[in-house]
């Protein structure tokens, strides 16, 4: 090969290394990254474990050149409808893997033989009373305590702009203190707010709520600056911070893990109508990385 043809090869070669570079190899310590692509070159787990509604059988399926092996998951369930009972953590460490025992607050990646898609790529559907319970208290009550200043980045898309959609929540009660942190829509503004008993943090953009967006999210609620205690992203747009409550955080644990796409009551007037292809929470401040973050998401998912 002449030394012309070398510099090719290689330079071919970086390119596709740089193109494959997944996200938690540049970003790491995930508290819970889930996703219908592989996000870390050291996972070697799988993906999903889906139920097929002829039979109610379940299956795990894995990856294939980093994405969901949708070929392994369409042959599984067939001309039926499939549903997600475990969305696999790909963070490393093992547990606080989002699933659901039961049948009726399962969300669904399969209609009737045909792969759930948004934007051309798989997409979990959350209906109405889907609820996946993902993580032990302990994991996750930084996000009403303000002990860690933490990142969340979600790649989402909602079906309706009703009312009250959540697509996380912790919640809980802690020495009679009603506490709660999530990020809900409401109507066409996406909402990000932590509770503590009667005072609260919110943080609004309004938002046209159905687009295919990735959300960027900073949660400080320990700082003592209010406004910058919930900052939100939306695509690769302004920092959103508009709360102004300057409240004390609660401190206890809540008695309830994090759940995903609905509210601990499971009410179909309260859980998400719409479409998840990712969901991280990161122990750790990437907001100076926003920008690459999001420029990885968006060049795999197209968003914007």
């Amino acid at each position: 090969m002449s030394s012309f043809g070398q510099i090719g090869f290689y330079s071919a070669l970086l390119n596709a290394q740089e193109k494959d570079t997944l996200l938690l190899d540049d970003y790491p310590n995930a508290a819970m990254a889930c996703s219908l692509r592989l996000l870390s070159s050291t996972y070697t787990g799988k993906c999903l474990k889906v139920r097929r509604s002829s039979d109610n059988a379940e299956a795990s399926i894995g990856f294939v050149n980093n994405e969901l092996d949708t070929v392994s998951l369409l042959a599984f369930v067939g001309a039926n409808d499939g549903f997600v009972t475990t969305w696999y953590n790909q963070n490393g460490s093992g547990g606080d893997n989002p699933n659901s025992v039961t049948a009726a607050t399962q969300p669904q990646i399969v209609d009737a033989g045909s792969l759930v898609t948004v934007g051309g790529k798989p997409a979990i559907y959350a209906l109405a009373t889907s609820l996946l319970s993902a993580g032990s208290t302990s994991t996750f009550k930084y996000l009403h305590d303000g002990t860690i200043k933490s990142s969340t980045v979600t790649v989402i898309k909602t079906s309706t702009n009703i009312s009250g959609l959540r697509f996380f929540w912790l919640t809980g009660n802690s020495g009679g203190t009603s506490v709660e942190a999530g990020t809900y829509f409401y109507g066409g503004d996406i909402i990000q707010r932590v509770k503590n008993g009667s005072g609260s943090i919110s943080n609004i953009d309004t938002n046209s709520a159905s687009k295919h967006q990735s959300i960027f999210q900073i949660y400080d609620v320990g700082n003592p600056t209010a406004a910058d205690k919930l900052i939100t992203y939306v695509n690769n747009g302004s920092a959103i911070a508009t709360n102004t409550s300057s409240f004390t955080p609660n401190t206890g644990n809540s008695t309830f893990p994090l759940m995903v796409f609905n509210y601990p009551n499971y009410s179909a007037s309260y859980g998400l109508h719409g479409y998840c292809q990712e969901l991280i929470f990161w122990d750790d401040d990437y907001s100076a990385d926003k920008a690459a973050i999001n420029t990885n998401i968006n060049d795999y998912y197209s968003i914007y």
